[in-house]
């Protein structure tokens, strides 16, 4: 791709530069745009689904996920997400009990043992990020994976 001509005759007063661009040049700058965009909602699309996996609300229907980020504002997290199926009535809150503790330090200490990756840690979610960027969908996939963790898709 050869560099963009640049007008020498632009109006210095507007600030304003103009560049030359072959038809080749821009159409594949559309491309490389489109393209981005894309891999942008792919990534969105697995955070929300890193989130509601993570948020234990997977059982919910299809039509209750669509309310459920309809009504979410800002960043998708499990926290988000389950503070928000319980004010939509899809879940009921919680008991606190001795159990719930006890059920976490048994996870944690699974999931320890099991040598898989904590999911909530900072390092798992940089891991996480760093895997999306570099090798997008299928690398965040790829990642989770090596986790230690099962990837279930709906067909």
């Amino acid at each position: 791709m050869t560099e963009p001509d640049y007008d020498d005759n632009a109006d210095d007063d507007s600030g304003e530069q103009y560049v030359q661009l072959t038809r080749a040049q821009i159409r594949t700058m559309e491309r490389d745009a489109k393209s981005a965009r894309k891999s942008q909602q792919e990534a969105d699309s697995l955070r929300r689904e890193l989130a509601l996996s993570r948020s234990g609300l997977s059982d919910l229907t299809e039509r209750q996920q669509k309310a459920l980020y309809a009504t979410l504002d800002g960043e998708v997290t499990a926290d988000s997400l389950r503070e928000a199926a319980l004010d939509l009535g899809f879940v009921q809150p919680p008991p606190a009990s001795t159990e719930d503790v006890e059920r976490k330090q048994l996870e944690g200490m699974s999931h320890a043992s099991s040598g898989a990756a904590d999911p909530g840690s900072e390092d798992s979610i940089a891991r996480l990020e760093r895997a999306s960027r570099e090798g997008g969908k299928d690398g965040l996939l790829a990642q989770i994976q090596a986790d230690g963790h099962t990837i279930v898709t709906a067909v």
